[in-house]
């Protein structure tokens, strides 16, 4: 189950790098920068999410079969409560419109 370690942690590095990239831009207009802050919490959300389904259903079969799992303790299921606790700056609910232009992701 290497390779699910592998996964587990890029997971995490995409999720911090979405968290780091919100807040990069500098000398825009605040309702965009606002926008963009918003945008990378709500992808980092998603790629937590993924490493929490992930665990959900790989932790239990390698538990079951004996196995040890090296994963980030964050996606241990023993450690998902305490994700649950993860707040980011700004906070978007499934379906608020974020409008951006394209040029800024260049």
């Amino acid at each position: 189950m290497e390779e699910m370690r592998h996964v587990l942690c890029f997971i995490q590095w995409k999720r911090n790098w979405w968290i780091r990239t919100g807040a990069l831009r500098e000398g825009i207009r605040l309702d965009i920068q606002e926008g963009l802050m918003a945008y990378a919490s709500k992808q980092a959300v998603i790629w937590t999410q993924m490493g929490r389904r992930f665990a959900d259903e790989w932790y239990p079969i390698l538990v079951k079969s004996g196995l040890s799992a090296e994963w980030p303790q964050e996606f241990l299921p023993s450690q998902l409560g305490a994700l649950g606790n993860v707040r980011f700056d700004i906070e978007i609910q499934d379906g608020d419109e974020v409008l951006f232009e394209d040029d800024l992701f260049e």
